[in-house]
């Protein structure tokens, strides 16, 4: 009988790195998008406990940019997350700058 998800390719990991990529590949390419959106999640928590709204979302938004790119060298996420994620920090800025 066929197992549904490979497991054995945990047990072959020799680096942290390929341990995370063999656990994306097992969660159907969601952990890195996950890790993206858990990472916004606790920075605005963080943000928020000292500054404004739009101020924390505006440094969030910031550091799950850069935190994507590095997500994105590993192969645990698409282009699009990335890329969602610089527009997301793009309009959070327009919104500081120009908003009320």
């Amino acid at each position: 009988m066929a197992q549904p998800y490979n497991i054995t390719a945990i047990s072959r990991s020799q680096t942290l790195a390929e341990l995370i990529i063999n656990a994306d590949e097992l969660s159907g390419n969601l952990l890195g998008t996950l890790f993206v959106v858990t990472a916004f999640i606790i920075a605005f928590i963080v943000f928020k406990a000292n500054y404004e709204g739009k101020r924390a979302f505006a440094g969030a938004s910031f550091l799950t940019a850069l935190f994507s790119i590095f997500i994105r060298v590993l192969g645990l996420t698409s282009d699009k997350v990335m890329f969602g994620c610089f527009i997301l920090a793009g309009v959070s800025f327009a919104l500081l700058r120009w908003g009320d």
